[in-house]
């Protein structure tokens, strides 16, 4: 199963519809695929090799419901 897959259904999921979701990509993402993780509604993506104070600062955002 793709990640594309594992996301959309999470979100098709009542049990885990509004969990946050942070997408990880290697440095060759694409435009086209980063597009879809936010079509199928993920929360916010990063880039490898990860640097942990960003990804902390990503998960301590103020994430409201909408």
């Amino acid at each position: 199963m793709s990640g594309f897959e594992t996301l959309q259904q999470i979100r098709e999921d009542i049990l885990f519809k509004h969990i946050l979701v942070i997408a990880i990509y290697s440095t060759s993402a694409t435009e086209d695929g980063v597009k879809n993780t936010f079509r199928l509604d993920a929360n916010a993506y990063v880039v490898k090799p990860i640097d942990f104070n960003d990804l902390k600062k990503v998960i301590q955002m103020d994430w409201k419901e909408g």
